[in-house]
């Protein structure tokens, strides 16, 4: 039987793994596990990341000794790394789930693409969500997505132990290698200062899915908006859902079943909000792959706006010194504007924060400060525990207003304070220093800041080559739910539309 090598990524699990389930029945199996170098040196990478990694990788390699699954840990690029396996074993088949990374993965993907084809190797990628390779119509989505999650987990699989001639190769690789491998994670953790960071592994993940359901989730829909609620109100998943150490499907296989147990709670004080909650909890799961499917469809979304209109709106290139003021203000918590500061320093200390201050963040970078939503985008991407591109960069762009689909919606900082932290409790915790000698006085006008911003953006779609390629980009790309996203609007009927998030 051929060794099936399963290629660990962003799916650090044994349950629900379909890659590894299809390589069992195939064969006997062998896990790897790469630290890349040069995917780990790009801008939107940071310790915290591989802080989280290594977590649920070390969890993961202690639960396949279980079922003797053998996990090999290499720090090498990955075409490398496969050479490396193939002059010690021979032929193999190499699997993994289909990866919707950034544009390094990408391109990191097409040259093991292109080094298996040249060497002769199998590589079979299977998927693992809703997110479809090669999809040709928008309007197959929802279905296919739907077929998917409504499919049976998968239990973690029988193993076939690996040929006495892998193992003998197999077994003082790892024994040597192993400290090597971890050590540019734990260098990267300790370089990045995180001290709330959420800590990683599936059995956290666990522990979280079940406080949620039995308990936190009941205020979700009412509470997921404000960070001062938020912290213990939402679900607290993304990073698990992100690095792989849950499925969305198991997630969402769990909504389901707690749905039908609280539909039997007649009389139950917490039912209406719990049955409330899991209906938006579910809709942000859906919506999860969606956005995620914009980032597959379209790779490039991650490097250059969307709509064409809109490049060169903004600095492209290296920031001048009045904008890299501004953006060093932002990044460090003192704009002046107090609810924006505490936000970005409650991010940077936890590594999280809910899906409306994220909106709130980038809005406030791209349209008050005017800064390009690449270099600022980069920046939130490394202080997220849970950075997921698919989901990234399609809402830096929603939220800069560069899509040409969405509202262009502009976040007032300060009725953003009154609605979110009407006590002030947030910010006083956060930003201790505001109302001293030592807090800046706002960094811009705002409302003047926002009015030049919504003027320049909408005045971009009003003629019929903005419009025809904004329908384009729907076609592509857009719900087919009208209440949700729907075609592009007129800025008069702007604010009867809608915006999605992932309160995770």
């Amino acid at each position: 039987m051929t060794l099936q090598i399963v290629w660990f990524k962003r799916d650090l699990r044994l349950t629900d793994h379909p890659a590894l389930s299809l390589a069992a029945a195939r064969g006997p199996v062998l896990g790897l596990a790469v630290f890349e170098p040069s995917l780990w040196a790009q801008p939107d990478a940071s310790g915290r990341h591989a802080a989280f990694y290594w977590d649920c990788l070390r969890e993961l390699m202690a639960s396949a000794r279980a079922i003797n699954l053998p996990i090999l840990a290499l720090t090498a690029e990955m075409p490398d790394a496969l050479e490396q396996l193939r002059v010690r074993l021979g032929d193999f088949c190499l699997n993994s789930h289909q990866e919707t990374g950034n544009w390094a993965s990408f391109m990191r993907d097409r040259a093991v693409g292109a080094w298996c084809r040249a060497q002769g190797v199998r590589w079979i990628e299977t998927p693992q969500d809703g997110v479809v390779r090669v999809l040709t119509s928008r309007d197959d989505w929802s279905r296919i997505h739907d077929s998917r999650m409504s499919g049976a987990l998968l239990d973690p699989p029988a193993v076939t132990p690996l040929p006495e001639s892998v193992r003998r190769v197999v077994s003082p690789l790892m024994s040597v290698q192993i400290d090597q491998a971890i050590e540019p994670w734990q260098a990267l953790g300790q370089t990045d200062c995180c001290p709330g960071r959420q800590p990683g592994g599936r059995s956290q993940g666990l522990a979280l899915l079940d406080s949620f359901f039995k308990g936190r989730g009941a205020s979700y829909r009412f509470h997921m908006s404000s960070p001062g609620t938020a912290e213990q109100s939402c679900s607290r998943l993304s990073p698990h859902l992100a690095w792989g150490s849950l499925s969305v499907r198991e997630v969402l296989h769990a909504v389901w079943r707690t749905r039908s147990r609280w539909q039997t709670e007649h009389g139950h004080p917490a039912q209406r909000s719990m049955l409330a909650s899991l209906k938006s909890f579910e809709s942000r799961l859906h919506w999860r792959c969606h956005f995620m499917q914009k980032l597959e469809s379209e790779p490039e979304i991650e490097l250059r706006c969307l709509h064409p209109a809109t490049r060169g709106l903004r600095n492209e290139g290296a920031f001048t010194v009045e904008e890299a003021a501004r953006f060093d203000a932002w990044r460090e918590g003192r704009t002046g504007f107090p609810f924006v500061d505490a936000c970005m320093r409650y991010l940077a200390h936890t590594g999280w924060i809910n899906f409306r201050m994220r909106a709130m963040l980038t809005s406030f970078a791209s349209q008050h400060l005017w800064l390009h939503w690449k270099r600022t985008g980069e920046h939130l991407a490394r202080l997220y525990t849970d950075y997921e591109p698919g989901i990234h960069w399609p809402q830096v762009q929603m939220q800069s207003g560069t899509t040409g689909i969405n509202t262009i919606r502009i976040y007032n900082p300060e009725k953003q304070r009154q609605d979110q932290d009407p006590d002030g409790a947030f910010v006083s915790r956060w930003v201790p220093d505001y109302g001293g000698v030592a807090y800046p006085a706002p960094i811009v006008d705002h409302l003047a800041a926002a009015r030049a911003a919504r003027d320049r953006l909408w005045s971009l779609r009003g003629d019929q080559a903005s419009k025809a390629a904004a329908q384009q980009i729907f076609q592509k790309h857009g719900s087919r739910n009208p209440a949700r996203e729907g075609a592009p609007r007129s800025r008069r009927r702007a604010s009867q539309s809608t915006q999605q998030g992932f309160d995770f």
